[in-house]
């Protein structure tokens, strides 16, 4: 007997009908009359194959329209009824899609394109149609995970599409607000200089806006700086006030009558659920309730709400009841996801990864004793290749799907490979036979990441290091572990045994990155005292005849700069060589005749020492016109040779008569037995690997997970229950349909955590789409001229004097500000022709400009060079505007300087900016919009420079002591994109009071990642693994962010209009200190006069 439970539809039902509802189908039934018995049979049997059908769709981006609802699957734009069931494809299969949104008179659907590296506004019909592209300008890649040219929605009135682009930004992470038409045209700007998710009043007067995006980056639960509540605008004259009600956390703004519905995870689980706000009170409340997930990406259409929850698809109509789940079926057309060939060569992993910068690259791939076989790493699989025209040809010797397998060794006689695997779902280390064969797991680790093993001489142990700073000695035989190493500050990575295989050498770090060298037992098990006596001793190695070898900084050279005399450490390496006494005790230290060099890496092979060399360093890399090198050095002989290759990670055969080493894209290998070593270029070819993306996205999505558990910089990942959040999210994956929707739920899982500098990038996303040609950039804005109809140059940007800055319309073109542009390429330019799209259809690399003087003058023509990237050009200029606006309100009496970075441009801009600042009574410095690096510390002991007094010459000439100090009063000015080490540097410069923080709180994000880790289809993952503690251990700025001691905002139009409140802020307080220190002097000047009266 089957029990049939009536649901009558409310007044505001949102679909057209009454329904009945079975589990997730919905079958339609008038009022007051039921369906026969035959309707209902076939709605079960509908119910039930729709059920299954729906459970493996992960549907994302829902919008509604008046005539159905629209979602992203599989990269696909689907439309489907407003109650559900069956999908139809709409869009896509070149790129991926995001956003869609739905115009208010249902006649169109617009949506973001990633297609390759470019991202921009499309538009299709609503019942299907050729899609159009409204934007042609792209910046490229994601930036913190959203695109460029992001769809927000509609005007009331259906005629513009809504959307934030980084167009005129020089900042990646800021995107401001433009409308488009339908019918194509010139962007316009919206009167807001940076948004997050928006939407427009039902008159299409104002805009709500999120004042930051925040919307892609996985961390929850954020109340940092960034974290700066909702805005509404004006259009009609920029005018901005905060909307009452709303939280600093809260976005995706959705205006329906006088509410704003709003995400927000102000609850006391701090789960994103949807809120509503009178616009007229400010009074809020919680209108969805989910407690087991968030809700992601709500939209506003057809008088509700649609959102993803969960992995279904929910829709709700906010006033008159809860929401509910809509189903959804994908027709099989071949859109889902299956097992297909690919080639592993295009898979190899070439370079271990790790977590710590000091840490210099090991290779990831191994050769046999006689060079004639590489074995590697390959799309998760241990693959075999021949080598120098040897027999044979690749080999898959694992065949998994289900696993990651790396760090392959070959064994001493080259029978066996050892290699790490994750098969059981923890990393092991295991054995197979190097001509297949079954696998022998050795270990079973519980937990940690296991690095590239090594074999004793005599095959009987080998040894590995783990992420968690632990070294394992491991029995061949009988799989028997013991911890014999442990480094409290960095990985172990340098590791080797003696001829002999009584000893196991390894180096470890201290807190300073001094290097040292510990001795191993190996019969026994256990690590011995330290060898003593060798000095940052590193990358240790033996020698045939016993001989410890190794690279040391023993001898330092002093460097002296040229502008302000300091000094400076240039710590070479040596390579040096000690013979160890019976119980381990060093004795005959003697130094090797190398090259003093900085050495990347070292290793001993037969009489010769191997060893890669890096040219002198720099902020920005190797010192320009110098390169690495690769040497060989005799033991016996001590020449030292530059071999024919350029140095990349290497590994060498155990007989020492091959090296084989990968250097860009090239595998390069070179006979050491040949008199005169020639470098050949290796082609690996092809080898056919079956891939299975769901049996991958299951294995990748695990190992994050675990390294998650294993990596993060606290062991309780912020008192998250990590296996309740493993289980939430690993229900998810049977609905994935493509491999962006692995990152969403990665980036959402590492989300669960709460913290700062996690990513999720890449993957394999299949072959790359045709290029898309982006509009050729012209280095100004310029604006539609209505009484003319032609376009006006409003603003050239003339960039500075680097050659990264070159401006298309530099001064010699004679183009300025007010001129009219008149045709491309001898086609005439309206205003109905969108200048973007006229420019992406140049197609040579000089572009020729017709223009005249204001709307009137004498037409002539102009050769442009264009560029691919205003960014550079808008940046400078940013910079030059305030320096001159600094100039202006301080009468010349403060400087200027902006930070881009705390990295290799911060350093270059400090330096360059520095200089003109010294003959300043007052400095400030600009670190809004900087995202980073490591330069803080430096900094800080620049501006720390106290003038103790000058030597003056008999002329009156002063030489100040030190030199290159700016002793009058400073301000930082910072904002929420003030970031990491940018951070770190407005703390520093706030506890040791070298002046004022002024601006808003800055993001909150200190933890510390250096590298990424790589999973087996080529995309990546970051996980921080340090944290910044105070003198008590207590976690500074992390999720806070630093506070400023004047609080200004900067958000408005005004900004844009050359103005800047925080930097007219700064710069009256420097006058008023300036003033009080005058006052001051008078006084003390006053006081002597009258005491020597």
């Amino acid at each position: 007997m089957i029990t049939i439970r009536r649901i009558p539809a409310s007044s505001d039902s949102l679909s057209s009908h009454n329904s009945i509802a079975y589990g997730v189908i919905a079958i339609p039934f008038t009022p007051n009359r039921l369906p026969t018995a035959s309707t209902l049979i076939l709605g079960l049997l509908s119910a039930i194959s729709t059920s299954a059908a729906a459970a493996s769709v992960l549907p994302r981006f829902p919008d509604a329209g008046p005539n159905g609802i629209v979602f992203v699957a599989r990269d696909i734009l689907w439309t489907m009824p407003p109650a559900g069931g069956l999908a139809t494809r709409l869009a896509g299969g070149s790129g991926r899609i995001m956003l869609p949104r739905v115009s208010p008179d249902g006649r169109w659907v617009a949506y973001t394109l990633i297609h390759g590296a470019t991202a921009d506004v499309d538009l299709v019909p609503s019942k299907g149609g050729i899609p159009r592209r409204l934007t042609f300008t792209s910046t490229e890649g994601l930036s913190r995970g959203a695109p460029d040219n992001m769809v927000m929605g509609w005007t009331p009135d259906s005629a513009q599409v809504l959307f934030l682009s980084r167009r005129w930004s020089w900042n990646g992470w800021v995107e401001r607000p433009f409308a488009v038409q339908v019918s194509g045209g010139e962007p316009r700007p919206l009167p807001l200089n940076r948004a997050g998710f928006l939407d427009s009043s039902p008159d299409g007067k104002r805009i709500v806006a999120a004042r930051a995006l925040r919307d892609f980056v996985p961390w929850k639960r954020y109340v940092g700086g960034e974290a700066q509540g909702l805005e509404v605008v004006e259009l009609r004259n920029g005018a901005t006030r905060r909307l009452p009600g709303c939280a600093d956390g809260d976005t995706a703004p959705m205006w329906l009558g006088n509410r704003i519905y709003v995400l927000s995870d102000r609850d006391h689980l701090h789960r994103s659920n949807i809120w509503s706000i009178d616009f007229s009170t400010g009074s809020a409340r919680e209108v969805t309730h989910f407690t087991d997930g968030d809700v992601s990406f709500p939209a506003r259409g057809a008088g509700g709400i649609t959102f993803e929850q969960g992995g279904r698809l929910w829709r709700m109509s906010p006033e008159s009841g809860p929401p509910v789940p809509v189903p959804v079926v994908l027709p099989d057309d071949g859109s889902e996801p299956g097992p297909h060939i690919v080639d592993g060569s295009h898979f190899i992993r070439t370079v271990q990864d790790g977590q710590y910068p000091s840490v210099e690259p090991h290779a990831d791939f191994s050769l046999s004793p006689t060079g004639k076989m590489v074995a590697v790493s390959a799309r998760g699989r241990i693959v075999t290749w021949p080598l120098g025209g040897a027999n044979g040809s690749a080999q898959d010797l694992t065949g998994t799907v289900a696993a990651d397998e790396d760090h392959p060794e070959f064994s001493p006689d080259g029978t066996f490979i050892a290699y790490t695997t994750d098969r059981d779902g923890e990393w092991q280390l295991a054995v197979r036979s190097a001509s297949g064969g079954a696998e022998q797991r050795l270990t079973h680790f519980h937990n940690g990441y296991l690095y590239q093993p090594i074999w004793s001489p005599n095959g009987r142990f080998l040894a590995v290091p783990d992420a968690n700073h632990h070294l394992w000695l491991v029995q061949r035989d009988n799989g028997t572990v013991s911890q014999v190493g442990n480094d409290l500050d960095q990985e172990i990575r340098d590791l080797a045994f003696s001829p002999d295989g009584r000893w196991l050498v390894f180096g470890s770090f201290d807190a300073q990155g001094l290097g040292s060298l510990h001795l191993v037992d190996v019969k026994r098990g256990r690590q011995v005292a330290p060898l003593t006596g060798l000095d940052d001793a590193r990358m240790p190695n033996f020698a045939a005849d016993g001989r410890l070898v190794f690279a040391s900084r023993r001898e330092g050279v002093e460097l002296r700069s040229t502008s302000d005399g300091d000094l400076a450490t240039a710590a070479p390496d040596g390579i040096y060589a000690a013979r160890l006494g019976d119980q381990g005790a060093v004795r005959d230290v003697e130094r090797l005749p190398a090259l003093a060099a900085q050495i990347a890496e070292l290793k001993v092979s037969g009489s010769e020492v191997m060893y890669s060399t890096l040219p002198p360093q720099t902020l920005e890399g190797g010192m320009p016109g110098e390169r690495a090198q690769l040497h060989a050095l005799g033991l016996q002989t001590g020449r030292d040779r530059i071999l024919p290759i350029a140095a990349g990670p290497f590994v060498l055969s155990s007989d020492g008569q091959v090296l084989l080493s990968r250097v860009g894209r090239d595998w390069k290998r070179i006979g050491l037995g040949e008199t005169i070593p020639v470098a050949s270029t290796v082609q690996l070819p092809s080898v056919a690997l079956k891939v299975d993306p769901r049996t991958e996205w299951q294995e990748m999505f695990e190992e994050t997970w675990r390294l998650t558990r294993d990596q993060f910089a606290d062991p309780t990942l912020n008192g998250v229950d990590w296996q309740a959040v493993h289980d939430r999210y690993a229900a998810l994956l049977p609905k994935l349909g493509s491999r962006d929707d692995l990152n969403a739920l990665l980036t959402g899982m590492l989300g669960e955590v709460g913290a700062s500098h996690f990513r999720v990038v890449g993957g394999d996303e299949g072959p790359p789409p045709a290029p898309v040609r982006e509009a050729a950039g012209l280095g100004a804005d310029l604006v539609a001229d209505p009484l003319t109809g032609r376009y006006r140059f409003a603003r050239i940007y003339r960039g500075d004097l680097r050659p990264d800055d070159r401006a298309p319309l530099g001064l010699e073109t004679g183009v300025i500000e007010g001129d009219t542009l008149l045709a491309v390429d001898g086609k005439e330019l309206h205003t109905s022709d969108g200048l973007d799209e006229v420019l992406a259809k140049t197609t040579g690399p000089a572009l020729e400009l017709t223009v005249s003087r204001g709307s009137t003058g004498l037409r002539h023509d102009v050769a442009v060079l264009p560029t691919d990237d205003e960014g550079g050009l808008r940046q400078a200029d940013w910079i030059a505007t305030r320096r001159a606006l600094t100039h202006k309100l301080s009468e010349g009496l403060v400087g200027y300087i902006y930070l881009t970075d705390m990295g290799e441009a911060g350093a270059e801009q400090f330096a360059r900016q520095f200089q003109s600042a010294l003959t300043k009574s007052g400095l400030v410095i600009d670190v809004r919009f900087n995202r980073g690096g490591y330069l803080s510390p430096m900094l800080i002991e620049d501006l720390m420079r106290h003038r103790y007094g000058d030597f003056v010459n008999r002329e009156g000439g002063r030489e100040g002591r030190p030199v290159q100090v700016v002793a009058g009063p400073k301000a930082v000015l910072v904002n929420g994109y003030s970031v990491s080490d940018a951070e770190n540097f407005a703390q520093m410069f706030k506890q040791t009071k070298l002046g004022a923080l002024v601006g808003t709180r800055t993001m909150g994000g200190v933890l510390g990642v250096a590298g990424a880790w790589h999973l087996l289809d080529g995309g990546m993952v970051a996980i921080p693994f340090s944290q910044l503690m105070d003198d008590r251990d207590h976690r500074m700025i992390e999720g806070r962010g630093v506070i400023p001691d004047i609080v200004v905002d900067d958000l408005g139009p005004r900004v844009d209009a050359d103005q800047d409140p925080q930097l007219s802020t700064a710069i009256s307080n420097i006058l008023h200190k300036l003033a009080r220190r005058a006052e001051e002097g008078l006084r003390r000047r006053s006081a002597a006069s009258t005491r020597t009266r």
